[in-house]
């Protein structure tokens, strides 16, 4: 039989077999090429050994420029805790007058937050023995007070209660007195 003959025979019974069998005669050449070479290595850095020039010091890169020399100036300010050193205590930011207050039975932890930190403006930290306390206040001032006057009393009243107060020359301490 000649290759004719087959064709016509191969064509005869599926007209895509003569198609398929030329894809695959030049498919065939593709596959004796050798596979590609590896790609070349990632160099790595190996670290420079030290000459016998190693400097102790950071490298500087540009101009050198000379020392300047700086002239001492004015002292500073004494600080709030430096003048509690020498015996003077730190004056409280208190505006003139507060308002009039009237606290009806409440608990000793929102007393001072009522009394220091919003009728006074003051930054207050409570001691956690203080926080968790549960006694009750009351206290009716019945007109506008000094400012002085009404944080005066309020320490009072929290020494009625073995409670006290200091300030550091930024925040007022809340703390029992041990």
């Amino acid at each position: 039989m000649s290759i004719a003959c087959s064709t016509k025979l191969v064509s005869a019974l599926n007209p895509a077999i003569p198609v398929l069998c030329l894809c695959l005669l030049l498919s065939l050449p593709g596959c004796n090429e050798a596979p590609p070479a590896p790609p070349d290595p990632i160099p790595t850095f190996q670290p420079k050994t030290a000459g016998p020039n190693t400097r102790t010091g950071p490298m500087v890169i540009g101009p050198t420029r000379q020392r300047e020399t700086v002239a001492s100036g004015p002292s500073p300010p004494v600080a709030a805790a430096a003048a509690v050193e020498q015996g003077v205590p730190p004056r409280l930011p208190l505006p003139p007058v507060a308002e009039a207050l009237s606290l009806e039975q409440v608990a000793l932890p929102a007393f001072i937050n009522e009394v220091f930190s919003k009728t006074l403006n003051l930054t207050v930290q409570i001691d956690q023995r203080v926080v968790t306390r549960t006694d009750i206040v009351t206290l009716r001032t019945g007109r506008r007070l000094p400012a002085e006057e009404l944080f005066r009393m309020a320490q009072n009243i929290l020494a009625g209660y073995g409670v006290g107060a200091s300030w550091d020359g930024s925040v007022l301490h809340i703390a029992p007195e041990d």
